[in-house]
């Protein structure tokens, strides 16, 4: 039997626990991608439609990242 590769785990669980019931902090909205159906939290005034898996893979508008320090 082979082992699943880290990353292979790490995604699986972060799946596991995104589908579960969870509130988005304050100021922000509970929302899901248009494509990939993960949920995401965005700010509350925010148009955003994917998360930022999508978006950076251009399948969606990205969002302003700060500069590296």
């Amino acid at each position: 039997m082979s082992k699943k590769p880290a990353a292979v785990e790490a995604e699986t669980e972060a799946g596991m626990i995104n589908a579960g019931p969870w509130e988005p902090m304050a100021g922000m909205v509970k929302g899901q991608c248009t494509r990939c159906r993960y949920f995401f939290a965005s700010l509350a005034d925010s148009a955003e439609r994917c998360c930022t898996d999508c978006a950076s893979l251009g399948t969606g508008s990205p969002r302003p990242r700060a500069a590296p320090p």
